[in-house]
């Protein structure tokens, strides 16, 4: 109401109920805003009261902050899509880092280049390698990255300015079957093991075909298939292949 208002002073009057705890909150919201406003002045020229309100539920809203409700979010939009295999990457580092933290919010502003470090750290001491831990932190970038470009957090809080991937290398030995070895798996006798016998035709099958992955074999058809030549789109690359009877 208009008269528990002081449009000179901007604040409560003493006709308004509990004016003192009024204005208390009055004030803390000034506050934040203008935190919020002085931010935003470091990063833009011009701005608008969109900018503005944007910045303050980012800020107020603790499901916005919390990693593992936007992760999880992340994790549908891949179910959805049919990319099951990026999503089970999702839920196992996001189970991983639960582990860490013994916590069930973690906020983005949690997760900084020390954190990461102390993630490699403690996913090495459970028997992790560069290769392991590499996917798990590219994992966590690309949830940042989401994050970022959706507006749910601020870029001046992404870690991988400091934290670097490309540290993790991995050190295994490379080892390949011999031609010897793929014989004896295209001859085995699966009659009492039914359920391998589409896994083992797929590894056959990629095998003659260069190393065709599962996700391009999976999207095949008759029709790329023509006389002696398979052509096919490479699903990552987009690059276009077409293979020849030898």
């Amino acid at each position: 109401m208009e008269s528990e208002w002081n449009s000179k002073q901007g604040k409560f009057n003493k006709n308004a109920s509990s004016y003192l705890q009024k204005n208390k909150l009055l004030l803390k919201f000034l506050d934040r805003a203008t935190d919020v406003i002085t931010s935003i002045e470091q990063e833009k020229v011009c701005y608008n009261l969109y900018d503005v309100g944007k910045a303050l539920r980012i800020e107020t809203n603790p499901t916005i902050q919390n990693v593992f409700s936007f992760g999880q979010e992340i994790i549908l939009e891949l179910e959805m899509a049919g990319r099951t295999g990026n999503a089970r990457i999702h839920k196992q580092t996001l189970e991983s880092i639960k582990k860490l933290h013994k916590n069930k919010e973690l906020k983005f502003q949690q997760i900084t280049s020390e954190f990461l470090e102390e993630y490699e750290a403690w996913f090495r001491s459970k028997g992790g390698t560069d290769g392991g831990i590499g996917v798990r932190m590219r994992c966590i970038r690309g949830i940042f990255n989401s994050a970022i470009n959706r507006g749910r957090i601020k870029e001046n809080i992404y870690p991988f300015k400091i934290y670097k991937i490309l540290k993790l290398k991995g050190k295994g030995i490379k080892k390949a079957l011999t031609l010897e070895d793929v014989h004896k798996i295209t001859e085995l006798d699966l009659s009492n093991h039914p359920t391998l016998i589409d896994t083992r035709n797929y590894f056959v099958f990629s095998f003659y075909t260069r190393g065709m992955n599962f996700a391009d074999m999976m999207t095949l058809r008759w029709s790329d298939i023509s006389e002696d030549r398979i052509y096919y789109t490479h699903s990552k690359t987009k690059k276009n292949f077409q293979m020849e009877k030898e």
